[in-house]
């Protein structure tokens, strides 16, 4: 009877060791094929996560403050910003800030929500200047030209839909 639980023992005991060993196996693989944890999460969901953060509101970033939050170099962070997105982060930055700039233009119902030098600090901008010149370079109009131009079409859809 004793040898009988012994062994029913030393079986469970076996289940359990092949058990730990798959976890720390897959746990292994994982750091070895790049998904690093870092506070919990994966680096790569950690650069979505920024990702998506610099998208809903791009004021406030830059490259050094981004690699801070990945707690990595600037350059380290730089080169695996492009290596996961395929494009630098000061690229995505500007991307990011000329496409919350055209979502503030769009969304003022028909009123002035903010002025343009309000959106261009909104969007990251230090001078109001910079953010249209850098406006028109990358869409080829003015912010202001932008705006009257969504306000134009609101103005036609609403008369077609009176008719």
């Amino acid at each position: 009877f004793i040898e009988t639980c012994m062994v029913k023992k030393f079986e469970n005991s076996v289940g359990l060791i092949d058990r730990a060993a798959d976890r720390l196996f897959t746990l292994l693989s994982d750091e070895l094929a790049g998904y690093n944890k870092v506070n919990g999460y994966s680096r790569r969901s950690r650069f979505d996560e920024l990702r998506s953060e610099i998208y809903r509101t791009p004021a406030g970033f830059n490259t050094e403050k981004m690699a801070k939050f990945m707690n990595m170099s600037r350059s380290e962070f730089s080169v695996k910003y492009r290596e996961i997105f395929g494009r630098t982060p000061s690229r995505d930055l500007s991307d990011a800030a000329m496409l919350y700039a055209n979502k503030l233009l769009e969304s003022d119902n028909g009123i002035d929500c903010c002025n343009i030098a309000d959106i261009a600090f909104m969007c990251g901008f230090t001078s109001p200047d910079y953010f249209i010149r850098a406006y028109k370079k990358y869409y080829g109009t003015t912010p202001g030209s932008y705006r009257k131009l969504c306000r134009n079409r609101r103005l036609a859809d609403n008369m077609n839909d009176d008719d």
